[in-house]
C-alpha cells in the first residue's frame, strides 16, 4: 500500500469507530474540502461537460466524516499513513523526521528506502522495475 508523512498536533490520536478500527481521514479539513469543490462548482458552471450536471461530473459535496479535525495551532510532529483509503496510521507519532527514520530502520526497511521516503514524503503502494514487482509500500524505495 502507499504511505505518505503528514503532519499531526504533538497530542494527535486518530479516532477510532466502535470496534477500535481507525477511521479512515483524509488529510485534510472539511471546510478546505469543501472551498475545494466549490471553487471547482464556480469553474464547471463557466464551462459545464456538456449533458452533466456538477454532481455527476465531480461528485458529491466533502463528507465531514472523512476528513480531519480542525487543530489548533500548527501541526508539529509527524505520522506514517496509508493513503490508499483515506488514510489511517501505520506508525506512532514522532518529535522529527531523524525519529521517523530510525523507528523505519528499527522496523526493518533499509537505510536507502528509508531516506528516499523521508525525503520524498511518500511512497508508491508498489513498483514495477524490469518487469518486476520491486517491493511495497516503503520497500518499494529500495531500487
Amino acid at each position: 500500500m502507499g504511505r505518505e508523512i503528514r503532519r499531526v498536533p504533538s497530542s494527535w490520536k486518530h479516532p477510532t469507530n466502535e470496534l477500535g478500527h481507525y477511521k479512515p481521514l483524509l488529510d485534510q479539513t472539511h471546510a478546505e474540502a469543501l472551498a475545494e469543490w466549490e471553487e471547482d462548482r464556480l469553474e464547471f458552471e463557466q464551462d459545464p461537460e456538456p449533458g452533466y450536471t456538477f454532481v455527476e461530473w465531480n461528485g458529491e459535496a466533502p463528507d465531514t466524516e472523512y476528513h480531519r479535525p480542525e487543530w489548533e495551532g500548527d501541526p508539529t510532529h509527524y505520522q506514517i499513513y496509508e493513503n490508499v483509503s483515506e488514510g489511517t496510521p501505520t506508525s506512532p507519532v514522532f518529535v522529527s523526521l531523524a525519529e521517523m527514520e530510525a523507528w523505519l530502520l528499527q522496523e526493518g526497511f533499509s537505510s536507502k528506502a528509508a531516506a528516499k521516503f523521508i525525503e520524498g514524503g511518500w511512497a508508491p503502494s508498489f513498483m514495477i522495475v524490469d518487469g518486476k514487482m520491486s517491493g511495497l509500500g516503503i520497500h518499494s524505495l529500495d531500487y
